[in-house]
């Protein structure tokens, strides 16, 4: 699978590649290169050879910060969503979270 997603390119230009209910994210990585990293992540679950597959030249370290953003807006909107917390959630899905710097400070 990961092959023919590979082949299609599809993951460099199309948003649909990332699941619905995970499209409040673009709301939190708004450039092109980040928006970019999350297509790839979904695709492929992993930064691995990501340079290399997108064209895209970046250190390690902006890719691990990356992760870490989306590791950490995950994480907190699990725990939202099972601690029934509908503000946090509300803030989180309508990209209005401040807090997002304290996950890769």
């Amino acid at each position: 699978m990961n092959e023919l997603a590979l082949i299609s390119g599809e993951f460099l230009t199309n948003n649909n590649v990332v699941p619905k209910n995970k499209r409040y994210l673009f709301k939190y990585f708004k450039t092109d290169e980040q928006k970019q990293f999350l297509r790839y992540y979904f695709v492929f679950n992993s930064m691995h050879r990501y340079q290399y597959n997108t064209g895209r030249s970046c250190s390690r370290r902006w890719l691990e910060k990356l992760r870490r953003k989306f590791l950490g807006l995950e994480e907190l909107r699990k725990k939202a969503r099972s601690e029934l917390d509908f503000e946090l959630l509300g803030l989180l899905e309508s990209g209005k979270y401040r807090k997002v710097k304290k996950f890769y400070a």
